[in-house]
């Protein structure tokens, strides 16, 4: 049995041209609906945007002359993690140019903390979560809308139950095949809770 009793979702850096002046910050509300159903379903909701935490940092990428990571570092993300202990991280990825960066939050989890799950949602997993899978880090791909997705399958993580029969989620199964499935379930907006705009710093997206 595996306890699952905080929930860290995790908005990645991005990575920009040092001569790109046209970049805004938007507020995750994807991750606001999430959180607010799973503090719904009591549990114990974290939430880090890396990027908007170190908005004004930006490292020069070694391998790509003219480009930075903007955002939280690697031992940033990694320390950060580790102080937090959650028992599930869920990391989004909104663009498949930025997918790197879902990678780079997921690679420093797994290193902070091997044993946590990592889940991973948004548009680019969605798109293509056959390739998403390729990578050991990520545990789970969901694709589609989430909410009505992520406490079933909690609950079934927490159990030790297979997810063969949760909607919408991709994973590699206990032979190694990959599980993908398409988007089956649609949430009913009219009942989703408000997003938990109380877990973000909503000053900071207000530019």
């Amino acid at each position: 049995m595996k306890t699952m009793k905080k929930i860290l979702l995790v908005v990645p850096p991005v990575i920009l041209r040092d001569d790109d002046p046209n970049f805004n910050v938007n507020f995750p509300i994807g991750l606001g609906y999430l959180g607010a159903v799973l503090e719904k379903a009591a549990y114990e909701v974290e939430v880090l945007d890396a990027l908007i935490e170190k908005l004004d940092q930006q490292i020069p990428l070694e391998d790509r002359k003219g480009f930075s990571r903007v955002g939280m570092t690697y031992d940033e993300i990694k320390q950060y993690v580790t102080e937090s202990n959650p028992d599930c991280v869920c990391v989004t990825s909104m663009f498949t140019k930025q997918f790197e960066n879902t990678l780079f939050v997921c690679h420093a989890v797994k290193e902070s903390m091997p044993e946590v799950p990592v889940i991973v949602g948004g548009a680019h997993v969605t798109a293509a979560p056959e390739s998403v899978l390729d990578d050991k880090s990520i545990n789970y791909a969901v694709v589609g809308e989430a909410e009505d997705i992520i406490v079933p399958l909690l609950e079934a993580m927490e159990r030790g139950d297979d997810v063969e029969k949760i909607d919408n989620v991709c994973y590699i199964d206990k032979q190694g095949k990959k599980i993908v499935k398409p988007v089956n379930a649609y949430p009913d907006v009219t009942t989703l809770p408000f997003p938990a705009r109380h877990l973000f710093q909503v000053e900071k997206y207000i530019t």
